[in-house]
């Protein structure tokens, strides 16, 4: 799967330049890519009930991710909110659906 080339997403230059946005875009993509694709009504109880009480890292544990996969998530969330702080809620969710729009020609 190609690297995400950064250059040829649609960043302000401010958030060009700023060394936390760039973390958030490589976060964004790993998290992206390493999503586990399944169904609601697949998932053993346990699965269904982590999920439904937003218990994400139960919920991760009970799936197949990595301790490493997990880790780069929890920062994802923090910088995602320290970055929401700084420039706003919709300027990182525009962010995130920029990178989201550049990996979608790589997953299968």
């Amino acid at each position: 799967m190609p690297e995400l080339g950064i250059d040829t997403l649609a960043l302000l230059d401010e958030h060009r330049s700023n060394p936390l946005v760039l973390r958030f875009v490589k976060l964004t993509n790993l998290a992206s890519r390493s999503e586990k694709i399944s169904h609601l009504n697949d998932w053993i109880p346990e699965e269904q009930a982590a999920y439904r009480s937003d218990d994400w890292e139960t919920f991760s544990c009970l799936r197949p991710y990595t301790k490493e996969e997990i880790a780069d998530f929890w920062t994802y969330l923090e910088l995602s909110a320290d970055l929401a702080t700084k420039y706003g809620t919709d300027s990182v969710s525009g962010i995130a659906r920029l990178v989201e729009r550049a990996t979608r020609a790589y997953r299968i």
